[in-house]
């Protein structure tokens, strides 16, 4: 299952995640959704929600490895 509102979703994050074994132990920021929150906990990440505005600090200050979004909402919220 995939919100396709904006598209297909991808993690971007600090180091190179090649299988889902990668992600565990990860914090991904995620949108303070349900639907997202529980999928990243099913890939073995712990899911942090937080306002797309506050993704670039949070990652600079190791808050979260990495983040969870389409791309192209990434590249126009200038968020990475």
């Amino acid at each position: 299952m995939n919100n396709y509102l904006y598209g297909t979703r991808q993690i971007i994050s600090k180091k190179p995640i090649r299988t889902v074994d990668d992600l565990a132990g990860l914090k991904i920021r995620v949108p303070n959704n349900v639907m997202q929150i529980k999928a990243i906990q099913a890939m073995g990440a712990t899911p942090t929600p937080m306002p797309l505005g506050e993704v670039y600090p949070a990652l600079t200050q190791g808050v979260i490895d990495g983040v969870e979004n389409p791309i192209s909402v990434l590249a126009r919220a200038k968020t990475v």
